[in-house]
């Protein structure tokens, strides 16, 4: 215990030295204590691969991790860092027998899914190797996931069919569509082996029963394309009496007009592909099988760790869809959920995934504090998942909505759709997420800004009938914005309304003002105030200034560079309080360090 102890002092002072870890673990494995044993050998592995690392070796944490794969063979993280660490020296044929090997562990252990997960990394080594594909689709069929297994099923079958050896395409191809009979590509497949006569008798017999087994389920027209499959086979007669019988019981007939219409169920996969989707989630397993289960379905998936990886993300694919949990590190998930919101209330959606916040009342708050789209307690089911992300996929499939100029807007019919909102609001995001959910659910277009530049070219660029100025703003003072809109951009049918929590503004002299409302804002308040506009604005008119004489317009001119300079100057003046606040942070951290230092030394 000695050396134990003298060991831990020495990491202690010396946290990033790998060898002393690695040490110890190797005392703690002597010891028969594994648990402590795992937590070291991988910390000296992380700390000898870390790329800025002044102790990088990766030749060590390879050795280290090829022993805990060998000394620890039921532990998971070892196989995984260790296929990373191949990968990254480019030994791409270790580091896929190491993801077969823990795709098989997970398979023992009951963890079908997972198996899958990792299994699928492995065919990125042998794509064109048909018996990969075959174990694929038995690791999906294993797993409950019988369109995945189809679909690994049917790229082992065509693999087969090009190269001309291995499994009996025809066999895989039937297995394909025993677990998805609306396989097209399995049926065209199939239509072509048997005319050519390579498809035996017994796969036949196999075919048939399955076209039972779909008029069962009371899919007649799916029933019927696979007897067509017969017609050129030894089961011909059979194939016709069983077409019949399907005819006759289902009302379906060869000239009836409406059978062309229809159309058989379409899959996931074949309406949303193409659809980005980021995923952030802490724990890996899940987020490995969430990667899987998305990618099967089409989506092109990004994937992230930690709350603030995923934002960086977010912030530079732009995906349409965000899965997250809602415990993360780093960055919560539901300030994660908010941060993103406020960058694209409209055309974002987000589920929150949760194994804490379960009661009904969390799912409630939440979704109403931070405009959740949708929201899952776990453990949950890959169905539940499924239908949760293809609600959010068709809300994105409708496409974003615009927000309209004033020419625009005055060719459209009806007065409430001439309805546009402008909210201006930088860290409420209470208000942010009430009143994108008011003009979602009524189909008003938003647009929102949330610093002075992109205000004032959403003012110059758009007619907003309803501007929601959220007091205070920062970086334009609450009293310059009705001379702004008013005596600067000529705009006088837009309501202007002010939402602020101080009281006292309430009660302030209305000025520019159209409105003055306390925060925080609910439907009804938002409701009256398009009532209240409906009711005052004119019927008709066009909705621009009159170009007025040319003094009026100079005089314009000089006001809107007069608030250009106020602006501008305001921001000049906080970056340059940000950046010396920066530096005096640096100098505090040096600073630290140095003292840091010199108490280590005089220990």
């Amino acid at each position: 215990m000695d050396k134990i102890q003298n060991l831990l002092e020495q990491i202690r002072k010396k946290p990033v030295r790998g060898d002393l870890h690695n040490t110890l673990g190797n005392l703690y494995q002597q010891k028969g204590n594994t648990a402590e044993a795992v937590k070291h050998f991988l910390s000296a592995a992380r700390l000898f691969s870390l790329p800025n690392s002044p102790s990088r070796n990766l030749n060590k944490a390879l050795a280290i991790l090829r022993k805990m794969v060998r000394d620890f063979p039921d532990h998971y993280d070892p196989y995984f860092f260790l296929a990373d660490t191949l990968r990254e020296m480019d030994q791409q044929a270790e580091a896929c027998q190491v993801y077969r090997s823990l795709s098989a562990l997970y398979h023992r252990d009951g963890k079908h899914l997972m198996a899958v997960s990792v299994f699928d990394k492995a065919l990125s080594f042998g794509p064109d190797n048909q018996g990969n594909w075959i174990h694929f689709a038995e690791l999906n069929q294993d797993a409950g996931m019988p369109f995945h297994a189809s679909q690994a099923f049917m790229k082992a079958a065509t693999l087969g069919f090009q190269e001309g050896k291995g499994e009996n395409p025809a066999g895989l191809a039937v297995r394909a569509l025993a677990l998805d009979p609306e396989n097209a590509e399995a049926m065209e497949l199939l239509r072509v082996l048997s005319q050519q006569g390579e498809v035996e008798e017994k796969l036949q017999w196999n075919i048939l029963e399955l076209a039972a087994e779909v008029d069962r389920n009371d899919q007649y027209e799916l029933a019927l394309a696979l007897l067509v499959l017969l017609e050129d086979s030894s089961l011909a007669g059979e194939a016709r009496t069983a077409a019949e019988t399907i005819r006759a019981h289902s009302g379906f007939y060869k000239d009836d007009p409406e059978k062309e219409d229809r159309e058989p169920k379409r899959s996931l996969s074949r309406d949303f592909s193409g659809i980005k989707v980021l995923v952030v989630e802490d724990e890996r397993e899940i987020l490995l099988l969430l990667e899987q289960i998305l990618s099967g379905e089409g989506f092109q998936v990004l994937t992230a760790g930690d709350g603030e990886k995923g934002l960086e993300i977010f912030l530079r694919e732009k995906p349409q869809l965000v899965v997250s949990d809602a415990m993360l590190p780093k960055l919560h998930g539901f300030e994660l959920c908010r941060r993103i919101k406020e960058e694209s209330p409209l055309t974002t959606k987000v589920m929150i995934l949760t194994a804490v916040y379960k009661k009904f009342k969390y799912k409630g708050k939440v979704q109403e504090e931070f405009n959740v789209d949708e929201y899952l307690d776990k453990p949950f089911q890959i169905t539940e998942f499924l239908d949760a992300i293809s609600r959010m996929a068709e809300g994105v499939k409708k496409g974003r909505r615009t927000f309209f100029s004033g020419k625009e807007r005055r060719a459209r019919e009806t007065p409430d759709q001439q309805l546009s909102f402008l909210l201006a609001v930088r860290n409420d995001a209470d208000l942010l997420a009430k009143v994108t959910v008011y003009c979602e659910r009524k189909g008003f277009p938003l647009v929102r800004a949330k610093d002075p530049k992109e205000l004032v070219d959403a003012l110059r660029e758009n007619s907003p009938d309803i501007f929601l100025f959220s007091d205070p703003f920062e970086g334009i003072d609450t009293d310059i914005i009705g001379t702004l809109l008013r005596d600067v951009l000529g705009n006088d049918w837009t309501n202007l309304v002010m939402v602020t929590k101080d009281k006292s503004r309430i009660e302030g002299p209305p000025g520019y003002f159209d409105h003055r409302i306390f925060s925080p804002v609910d439907p009804s308040v938002l409701e009256n105030l398009v009532h209240l506009y409906l009711s005052s604005r004119p019927a008709g008119g066009d909705r621009t200034k009159a170009p007025g004489s040319f003094e009026e317009r100079r005089l314009d001119s000089i006001l809107k560079t007069k608030v250009e300079r106020v602006i501008k100057s305001h921001n000049q003046l906080e970056e340059y309080y940000n950046t010396r606040f920066k530096e005096l942070e640096a100098q505090n951290a040096k600073l630290r360090e140095a003292l840091s230092k010199r108490t280590s030394d005089e220990d």
